[in-house]
C-alpha cells in the first residue's frame, strides 16, 4: 500500500507540472507536428519525383515516429533526470526514497510512460487528420504497446546506468535522439537479422498490430 501511494505521489507530480506548464506541453506538441509534418513532406516529394523509390511502405512512417515519441519520451524521464540530478548533486535525495533509487526511478519511469501515451496518442490523433493515413489497429495491439513500453523503460536505465558512471553525458544523449529517429525509420524496411537489435522485435511487432495506411499528399 505505501508503494501505491509512492507511485500515485508520482502521478500527482506529474499533473501538477502539466498544469502549471501547459503552454511548454502545447508549445512541444506543436514542435513534433511540425518536425513531422516536414519529414512527411520531404517523403512525399521522393515519391512525386521518383515513383519507383523504395520507403519501406511510406504507410508506416507516421506510426514510426509515434514509436519514436514514446521510446524517446521514456528515455528522457529516466536517464535525463538521472543525469541532471547526478550533476546537480541531489541523486542522492531519490535513493532516500522507499524501496531506494530503482524503485524510485521505475515508478517515476511508470508514471512518466502514462503520460508519455497520452501524449503520443493526441499528436498521433492530430497527424493522423493532417495526412490522411487510417488507423486500424488489430488484437493484443496493446499488448505489443506494454512491450515496447517495457523494453524502452530497459534501455532508459541501461542510459542512466552510463549517466551515473560519466556525470556529464547530456550531449552524448542528444546524439542518441536523432541516432534513435534513424534506428526506427530504418527498422521500417524489415530484415529478418533485425529480429537481434534492441527494440527492434518490439517495435516491429506493434507495426504489425497497429496498421497506418494512407498514401504520401505534397
Amino acid at each position: 500500500m505505501a508503494y501505491l501511494r509512492q507511485f500515485f505521489a508520482e502521478i500527482w507530480l506529474n499533473l501538477n507540472f502539466y498544469r502549471i506548464y501547459w503552454p511548454d506541453f502545447l508549445a512541444g506538441l506543436f514542435a513534433d507536428m511540425a518536425f513531422f509534418y516536414a519529414i512527411w513532406m520531404a517523403l512525399g516529394s521522393v515519391v512525386v519525383s521518383n515513383p519507383s523509390a523504395d520507403l519501406g511502405g511510406g504507410q508506416n512512417i507516421l506510426f514510426m515516429y509515434a514509436v519514436f515519441g514514446i521510446v524517446v519520451g521514456i528515455f528522457q524521464s529516466v536517464a535525463f533526470t538521472v543525469a541532471q540530478e547526478a550533476q546537480r548533486g541531489t541523486l542522492e535525495h531519490l535513493a532516500l526514497a522507499r524501496g531506494g533509487l530503482v524503485v524510485q526511478l521505475l515508478f517515476r519511469g511508470a508514471s512518466d510512460s502514462l503520460f508519455i501515451l497520452f501524449r503520443t496518442g493526441v499528436l498521433l490523433g492530430v497527424l493522423l487528420v493532417l495526412t490522411g493515413a487510417s488507423f486500424n489497429p488489430k488484437p493484443f495491439w496493446l499488448l505489443a504497446l506494454a512491450l515496447l513500453v517495457v523494453s524502452a523503460l530497459g534501455f532508459s536505465l541501461s542510459m542512466a546506468a552510463l549517466a551515473l558512471y560519466f556525470k556529464k553525458i547530456l550531449s552524448f544523449f542528444t546524439i542518441i535522439q536523432f541516432g534513435l529517429l534513424l534506428y526506427f525509420f530504418s527498422v521500417n524496411h524489415w530484415r529478418d537479422y533485425m529480429v537481434y537489435l534492441p527494440l527492434a522485435r518490439s517495435c516491429q511487432e506493434l507495426c504489425v498490430r497497429v496498421c497506418v495506411r494512407g498514401a504520401y499528399r505534397s
